[in-house]
């Protein structure tokens, strides 16, 4: 009885960590986490990039910015070695596409550095609609990323809160 018992245990044992991955609440609020992290860090360096243009001085913004892309590609590293949950391929890789796109903004914010007293008007602009184009970038990815996640709490039997 206790041979079988102890074969049955350690059969368990070895079938549960065998799993494919992590559990489909277990991804998502992995990535729901990332996405916070990282949403919260861009909008403490839009606010940062807000107060350089308003102060015309962008000599701070270059350490901002390598802080803030530190930062995202802490996330995002942490996200592409998740194993994914079953039916989650989707969800993960809209998870990384949103959250480049974070990072694209970022760099594009750091380009404000390069400004100096003798750049033009049309270099401040040109930056501003490119900084703008990768916002709406951004925001398209993260309302897609958002469809995706509610399209895998469907299939996976879960409610999203």
């Amino acid at each position: 009885m206790k041979k079988v018992l102890f074969s049955l245990v350690v059969a368990v044992a070895a079938f549960t960590s065998c799993s494919n991955g992590p559990s489909a609440i277990e991804f998502n609020d992995a990535i729901v986490n990332a996405n916070a992290k990282i949403a919260q860090q861009q909008i403490e360096y839009d606010s940062k990039l807000t107060n350089a243009i308003e102060s015309d001085s962008y000599s701070a913004l270059k350490v901002e910015n390598d802080s803030a892309l530190a930062r995202v590609d802490r996330e995002i590293a942490i996200i592409k070695e998740m194993g994914i949950a079953k039916g989650g391929e989707a969800f993960k890789e809209s998870a990384l596409t949103t959250f480049d796109a974070v990072r694209k903004l970022i760099e594009v914010g750091g380009k404000f550095s390069t400004l100096t007293e003798n750049s033009t008007e049309e270099d401040f602009n040109k930056l501003i609609e490119e900084y703008n184009a990768q916002m709406n970038d951004y925001s398209t990815k993260v309302d897609a990323m958002g469809g995706i996640q509610a399209a895998f709490a469907k299939d996976q039997n879960y409610d999203l809160r």
